[in-house]
């Protein structure tokens, strides 16, 4: 059933969408919306790509082992509600990237070309526009840059770094 959508209401159902997270969708409360699972892990990698802490530099900080100096010049902490949000955002926006596109399980690399995500240098419309709605501003530094990601029925693949390996976050 590779590239079927999940349809919910409200809460997602976890045992349909265990390996992608829980999440509660905002844009449609009026009746049910399809999500299918690839948009699910796509937004759930990135969002897990957020860092707590992040200093000037763009370097991760763990707030468990950071002195206090460093994390005073740190963006503010994201709470539980806004990473959780942001993930919802964000696979809401990635579907809406996906339904512009050709989805065919048959020939899943048909319309590839434009389901693919990309962080260069500064993070795209679609992450920005899924923190704002999530209550926080992202900053240049806050996803891993030279990253691409293809979201293909049945399969999602990231590269970090241009020439690394392709790595399947999601199979079904």
């Amino acid at each position: 059933m590779a590239g079927r959508a999940v349809k919910v209401t409200g809460e997602f159902p976890l045992s349909a969408i265990a390996a992608a997270g829980e999440v509660t969708l905002h844009g449609n409360p009026g009746g049910p919306t399809s999500l299918r699972p690839e948009s699910l892990a796509a937004a759930k990698w990135w969002a897990n790509q957020l860092p707590t802490f992040v200093m000037p530099s763009g370097e991760k900080v763990n707030p468990d082992t950071a002195g206090s100096s460093n994390l005073s010049v740190c963006r503010t902490e994201l709470t539980p509600e806004q990473l959780k949000r942001f993930k919802e955002e964000l696979a809401a926006v990635i579907e809406q990237k996906i339904d512009e596109t050709e989805w065919d399980t048959l020939s899943p690399l048909l319309g590839s070309i434009h389901r693919m995500i990309s962080c260069a240098a500064d993070p795209p419309s679609l992450f920005t526009r899924a923190a704002y709605r999530a209550g926080f501003r992202l900053l240049p530094f806050d996803l891993p840059k030279m990253t691409v990601m293809w979201v293909d029925p049945g399969k999602v693949e990231v590269v970090e770094a241009y020439g690394g390996i392709r790595e399947i976050i999601y199979e079904s």
